[in-house]
């Protein structure tokens, strides 16, 4: 193994440095973990099944990973690093139009929403509430990043109307978001977090078309449609 002195860290390179250094049992009882605690929640797993899941002993279990929050953490980890180096990519994607490009992010953010309503992240909510802000905190970061780029490509490609101010646009997105990705509101409705997610972005973004970045738009779900 290399030292990590070796390497230039870059913002972001530091966290995909981690998860390539892992071990093969490492990421095992990573993978193996994540799988219990999505099917039956953070707070119902113990070490221990942890180890019989993996038909490891409890020693080898402690000696990668000092107990179930390590686990926890490195498991967020991955997720922010996976989600981010998608969205990152897509934008500076130019093999593909700008509309497209919202479309499958748009696609993206729906089933990223609906992940954050399995019962790690539900647990998360009730018992962990520091790494359930920690989590919502990089959404945010991320969000106003990325929703502010979003908004000058459109606007540069004549898909959005150039008589919107991003410092009220971006603010209004995320709170928006942020208010109906709660768990206590998504209980009280007949709908998923995605399907609620794609409400949202579908106000904000129709309101922000040219007549022609609508047409285009309304071309491409079209063809998502009759696939």
């Amino acid at each position: 193994m290399f030292p990590k002195e070796l390497f230039v860290i870059t913002p972001g390179f530091e966290i995909l440095f981690e998860m390539v250094m892992k071990t093969e049992t490492e990421i095992r009882i990573l993978e193996k973990a994540k799988e219990l605690f999505e099917q039956f929640g953070y707070s119902k797993v113990t070490m221990e099944e942890i180890a019989l899941s993996l038909a490891i002993s409890k020693k080898t279990l402690y000696k990668n990973f000092s107990n179930k929050d390590h686990i926890l953490k490195e498991i967020i980890l991955k997720q922010k690093c996976e989600a981010g180096d998608f969205i990152e990519k897509l934008i500076v994607d130019d093999s593909i139009d700008f509309v497209t490009k919202l479309k499958k992010l748009m696609n993206y953010m729906a089933q990223l929403s609906e992940k954050m309503q399995n019962p790690m992240i539900q647990d998360l909510h009730k018992i962990n509430h520091n790494m359930w802000l920690e989590i919502q905190d990089f959404r945010k970061n991320k969000a106003i990043k990325n929703f502010s780029e979003l908004l000058k490509n459109g606007i540069d490609d004549g898909v959005f109307r150039d008589d919107i101010d991003p410092q009220v646009l971006v603010p209004a997105y995320l709170a928006a978001v942020h208010s109906v990705s709660n768990p206590s509101f998504l209980s009280t409705i007949p709908l998923t977090a995605e399907q609620v997610y794609k409400e949202v972005a579908k106000l904000f973004f129709e309101g922000l078309f040219t007549k022609e970045g609508r047409k285009k738009y309304k071309n491409i779900e079209k063809k998502e449609l009759n696939k």
